[in-house]
């Protein structure tokens, strides 16, 4: 009766807001590395992120609101995405914020991929995808 109803209604309701919420935590994750293409200038080939740290496998680029030092997870929910991740980079989901880019604006994120990842071919095979993203708290 009106309580099996209202369970169901309650269900949708959850349904809803979770998908609304993972809606909004969707980013276009692109992937760059040192080369002169990914970056133009010169001042910022000097091997360093943004954050000042030496550049590694596990960094990636993220818009100025985001602070250096943030845990971000990639949560892929499409299994072409999954099969890139495993692929390109080698099934690592987790990165640190520690770079920005000037095309780097609202809801995107650049993964640093060095050249012993591929380099600029892998980054150009991986492409521009819409995954979505979970930021961990970053510990004091």
């Amino acid at each position: 009766g009106m309580n099996k109803n209202l369970i169901i209604l309650l269900c949708l309701l959850i349904i809803a807001v979770s998908h609304q919420s993972g809606q909004r935590n969707v980013y276009t994750v692109t992937a760059y590395c040192p080369c002169k293409i990914c970056i133009n200038k010169r001042a910022f080939r000097d091997g360093k992120f943004a954050s000042n740290v030496v550049s590694y496998w596990g960094g990636a680029a993220a818009p100025k609101e985001i602070p250096f030092g943030t845990q971000i997870k990639l949560v892929p929910l499409n299994p072409l995405d999954m099969a890139a991740i495993k692929k390109y980079f080698k099934s690592r989901r987790d990165f640190t914020v520690e770079d920005r880019g000037f095309l780097i604006k609202g809801k995107r994120l650049d993964i640093y991929l060095p050249p012993e990842m591929g380099g600029h071919k892998a980054a150009l095979k991986w492409g521009s995808r819409q995954i979505r993203v979970v930021f961990l708290p970053t510990l004091p």
